[in-house]
């Protein structure tokens, strides 16, 4: 609970002044909270207190009718959404899913971030067995909830009427074409910034590796960054949950039964795994490979039972590599507003040879070795003003 109930509030005189966000402030000296009060604005009040060691928790003060009900029954566990979304909205807050426990593949707890249910047994129901008041978190202001992730959400009328307010915007091809172009710009604008981040982790972040096996580093040299934490995901998945449970060759293909098990080692399914030994071929009856575009837990697991340290070449798309596009794309000539004088064209030339070569040899670290030696004897003569000669080692 907090510092404050519903009747202590209404005991608490309004703010009388002319500034509709005020606060009264109530000392404690318990040895359990610091400092607390109430916080009034546009209608809202929120009960907030700091504890000794620094925390800071806040309480809506609301009607008991708008809290969840203790006793009350849910036939669905969507009607338990439903109503801490309808008290987050008129608390100020937004609600997201938690944690879920399960019982031989059947969900019977259920957790949304300050409401807990379970299922009961006998009735079918959930029953909320523990609410949680308090937040670690100020909570959003009345007339600040348009901006929540509930309040963004327009109904028919509210769309209806911001339609008929911009209806003069349909008659001036300007400001249309001025508000396209401007929703355009941001788009690509974002989408470039995401690009150059995904590329700069892939080319200069450190894997992080789950297993020991060589396929999952395999993968590591082959697949952008992105793609590679969802590989390995299914490897490490596949080293824990499954197992192969039948194993039989047919004509030359070899069929693994791969028993699919959640983390309470209950069994999820049962997959088809099958190897041409003539070509190599591999498909699974889940069908990842064909969804997603990357192979699934179960080949993952059949390629450690057979040894296979590295993903075959055919089940490598070329849109998940890490080279897949050139570096030439993020030059700097290739940007608008730079500097087209000689010399700056011939720097950016340098930085762009300099970045196609390390791409070029970056997985293989003898003749990048070679190639950073050749370098060092070009800036040796650079630095001391030597003669510089062609380099007529081939890497």
């Amino acid at each position: 609970g907090g510092l404050f109930s519903s009747n202590e509030v209404e005991s608490l005189a309004e703010p009388n002044d002319d500034t509709p966000i005020s606060h009264r402030v109530i000392e404690a000296e318990d040895g359990k909270v610091l400092y607390g009060g109430v916080f009034f604005a546009y209608g809202s009040a929120v009960s907030y207190w700091f504890t000794p060691n620094g925390s800071r928790y806040w309480k809506p003060i609301v009607e008991d009718s708008v809290k969840p009900n203790m006793v009350a029954r849910y036939r669905e566990w969507e009607d338990v959404v439903a109503m801490y979304e309808s008290y987050g909205e008129k608390c100020g807050f937004s609600t997201r899913l938690g944690t879920v426990k399960r019982v031989k593949s059947i969900i019977t707890h259920r957790n949304e971030h300050g409401v807990k249910a379970k299922l009961c047994n006998v009735t079918s129901m959930w029953e909320i067995y523990h609410f949680e008041e308090s937040h670690n978190h100020m909570l959003v202001l009345s007339y600040s909830r348009d901006l929540t992730k509930i309040g963004r959400k327009l109904d028919f009328a509210t769309k209806e009427f911001i339609h008929r307010i911009a209806g003069g915007v349909h008659d001036n091809s300007e400001v249309r074409a001025a508000i396209h172009k401007l929703c355009f710009d941001t788009t690509m604008d974002t989408q470039r910034y995401n690009q150059r981040v995904a590329e700069f982790n892939t080319d200069y972040r450190v894997p992080e590796f789950k297993t020991s096996l060589a396929i999952e580093k395999h993968c590591a040299k082959v697949y952008s960054q992105t793609i590679f934490n969802e590989v390995r995901k299914e490897i490490q998945k596949g080293l824990l949950l499954c197992v192969i449970t039948k194993h039989a060759e047919v004509h030359g293909v070899k069929e693994y039964t791969v028993t699919h098990i959640d983390k309470n080692s209950d069994v999820v399914n049962d997959f088809t795994v099958r190897v041409n030994s003539a070509d190599g071929d591999t498909t699974c009856s889940c069908n990842s490979w064909t969804r997603i575009g990357y192979l699934c837990r179960h080949i993952f697991y059949v390629f450690r039972y057979t040894k296979v340290e590295a993903i075959p070449e055919k089940y490598i798309l070329d849109r998940w590599r890490r080279e897949v596009l050139p570096k030439s794309v993020f030059s700097i000539d290739a940007r608008y507003g730079v500097d087209n004088s000689a010399s700056a064209v011939m720097r950016n030339e340098l930085f762009n040879l300099f970045t196609q070569c390390v791409d070029r040899l970056n997985s293989d670290p003898d003749r990048l070795s070679t190639f950073a030696e050749q370098l060092k004897g070009l800036i040796e003569g650079v630095m001391t003003g030597g003669a510089m000669t062609r380099v007529n080692q081939r890497l």
